[in-house]
């Protein structure tokens, strides 16, 4: 008798439904890869063609650039914009991953076990089960290569004299988004560091300097 079984036809369909997915997802992975990493080429270039040009007049003119530190700052803060989104976009690709290796149902019945496990009377923590994946090394190579960005970027300006200390508490909030990056699935209670590093994250991205702005106060001095 002649024709096809209806089972294997299924699965046939449906190991090249898979194979197509997973190719459109990986087609996909690699364009936004390009975009990351152009956008951080022009970041770089952005950088050093300011350190350039500021190098360039200083030496002709024997006189600093006017405002040249508002510049520089202002360039360096939108670097740490991009750094910080960069680094949420990593965290989530790094929870996506933790995720599939544990036994709850869903991810955030996950992340409230966690945070149950530092209760006295905590429930039965979440199994993990014993696997890898290679999104781990790609969200930490994401990490690697904003934070990379933000270091040359805060190196190249600060040593042209341009920027002081209006960047520390953006370091300071970049140093811990990568720590809780760091820490996610490795000790209990993570994700009440995850909550607070996303909060600050999304201040950070409006208001980099958290309110705290040089304004000249009446009479003498000023107020921070």
């Amino acid at each position: 008798m002649l024709g096809t079984d209806p089972t294997q036809k299924w699965r046939s369909f449906k190991v090249s439904g898979q194979a197509a997915f997973t190719g459109f997802a990986y087609l996909y992975m690699s364009i936004c890869f390009y975009l990351l990493i152009a956008g951080l080429i022009l970041l770089v270039s952005l950088v050093d063609d300011f350190v350039q040009i500021r190098t360039a007049i200083t030496d002709h003119q024997n006189d600093p650039i006017p405002d040249g530190d508002a510049i520089g700052s202002r360039i360096l803060k939108g670097i740490a914009r991009c750094t910080i989104g960069g680094l949420l976009i990593a965290t989530c690709m790094k929870l996506q991953t933790l995720y599939l290796a544990t036994s709850a149902p869903n991810i955030l019945e996950w992340l409230v076990s966690d945070a149950r496990a530092l209760l006295p009377r905590s429930v039965d923590p979440v199994q993990w089960d014993n696997v890898s994946s290679p999104t781990n090394y790609t969200s930490l190579l994401v990490v690697i290569l904003v934070c990379g960005v933000y270091l040359y970027g805060k190196v190249r300006i600060s040593t042209s004299g341009c920027v002081g200390n209006s960047t520390v508490r953006t370091t300071l909030i970049i140093v811990f988004q990568v720590a809780v990056y760091l820490l996610l699935g490795s000790i209990p209670g993570f994700s009440l560091l995850l909550v607070a590093s996303v909060v600050v994250a999304v201040h950070a991205l409006v208001d980099p300097d958290f309110g705290f702005r040089r304004k000249p106060a009446q009479g003498e001095g000023y107020v921070l």
